[in-house]
């Protein structure tokens, strides 16, 4: 099952248009709410905003022990016993950090504009490892490229196999372009 997460101050519908715009979606996917109301844009976020890693670390687990819970329960019900995390910004965050815990059955993670908070760069659980895809744009002027390649380097560390694309000229705005192939380079 495919299960997507959107971004800061954005929501499941929003980012399904976006997603389909571009890639499509099969029927089984998921796209999933985050958890809070963001004031400013009168939609979803998952977690508060806070440019301190420490604090990021503290916000993210319980988020993703709340989403875990939903996707267990989802999970029960569906034709597969595998899913692929896709998450933007926040959304990316909150699925690096359900690979990290290895508490589910993931297949695969693309992660975009994304990374996980050092402070949480430790091996979680011991299920399966899946695939990691990172993307990150060199113009982004909220995720900085060191956060991406540690968090690269930290997936390699436990066993994953890890793909990281840096590119240029996106913002950190999500859009059809972010799933665009690969034409700028990757550092592997």
């Amino acid at each position: 099952m495919n299960v997507y997460l959107h971004g800061y101050g954005s929501s499941a519908l929003v980012f399904r248009k976006a997603f389909e715009a571009s890639a499509g979606a099969d029927q089984d996917a998921m796209f999933v709410e985050g958890d809070e109301h963001e004031p400013v844009t009168g939609l979803r976020c998952w977690f508060r905003l806070s440019g301190r890693e420490e604090i990021l670390a503290k916000y993210l687990p319980p988020c993703a022990e709340r989403l875990e819970a939903r996707l267990m329960e989802t999970m029960r019900g569906a034709r597969t016993d595998q899913l692929s995390l896709f998450g933007h910004s926040q959304g990316g965050m909150v699925a690096l950090e359900l690979a990290r815990r290895a508490l589910l059955p993931i297949a695969s993670v693309d992660a975009f504009a994304a990374y996980l908070p050092r402070p949480l760069q430790r091996a979680g659980g011991s299920g399966t490892r899946p695939s990691i895809s990172l993307r990150a744009s060199s113009d982004d002027p909220y995720i900085d490229e060191a956060r991406v390649e540690a968090t690269a380097v930290f997936f390699r560390s436990i066993g994953c196999t890890v793909r990281l694309e840096m590119l240029a000229g996106l913002p950190h705005a999500f859009s059809p372009a972010w799933l665009r192939p690969l034409t700028n380079g990757t550092i592997a």
